[in-house]
């Protein structure tokens, strides 16, 4: 799995990512450029393919009672540590800064999270049961996003300045587009899930149910 994890942190650094190309002083062109909007998409779909959704391949259980893990905790280890790297502060103002650049032809911070949640949220559009490797995706998924734009505790650290920019808690500047489109994320999200809801059954229902209800106090900023 070290390899595996390896490999899927390669391709999502393709997501708000920026190569350098070197160059002599006498050669011309620039030297860092962002990824094509292209690559970041076919990033997307190969991390829906073979990562969000579920690699069961992996889960091999003769070999996971050899090695003392359990097959819950391989899948969600692999793919949190993508969404650490995806649904950051840091990619997620790459995005942004992106699109200002390039404008239409950019891989834009709105394309980036209808990519995201019909990826991780698949399920609610085809109103099948959610297992539980998919629960626990979305829940550590909805729990990022929570994590940008809930407030900090009170603390000296709360609110500095960067760089001439005020940030707040996380790291996200106070003017950034970051905040603004995650909160819009989440209730377009939570409106789904309460749809989705009614024609839900057991633990699939109570899922939903919870992740609606960790959504409504994150926006009304209950702990």
């Amino acid at each position: 799995t070290t390899q595996l994890a390896r490999y899927m942190g390669h391709v999502s650094k393709n997501v708000g990512g920026v190569f350098e190309t070197p160059k002599t002083v006498e050669q011309s062109g620039t030297i860092y450029q962002r990824t094509p909007a292209t690559k970041q998409k076919e990033a997307m779909a190969f991390l829906d393919k073979q990562l969000f959704s579920t690699p069961t391949w992996l889960l091999d259980q003769t070999i996971l009672d050899r090695i003392g893990e359990d097959p819950t905790t391989v899948v969600s280890r692999l793919q949190a540590a993508t969404l650490n790297r995806l649904v950051s502060n840091n990619t997620l103002n790459k995005l942004i800064t992106a699109e200002a650049a390039d404008g239409a032809g950019a891989y834009k911070i709105t394309d980036f999270f209808t990519d995201m949640q019909g990826s991780v949220f698949s399920e609610l559009k085809s109103n099948t049961a959610i297992d539980v490797y998919r629960r626990n995706l979305q829940k550590s998924y909805v729990e990022k996003l929570i994590a940008i734009i809930k407030p900090a505790a009170p603390a000296s650290s709360a609110i500095s300045l960067q760089g001439g920019r005020i940030t707040v808690g996380s790291g996200a500047p106070a003017q950034s587009d970051v905040i603004s489109v995650v909160k819009g994320q989440l209730r377009e999200l939570n409106t789904a899930i309460k749809s989705s809801t009614a024609n839900a059954t057991g633990l699939s229902k109570y899922h939903l149910e919870d992740l609606s209800d960790r959504i409504d106090n994150a926006l009304k900023n209950k702990e």
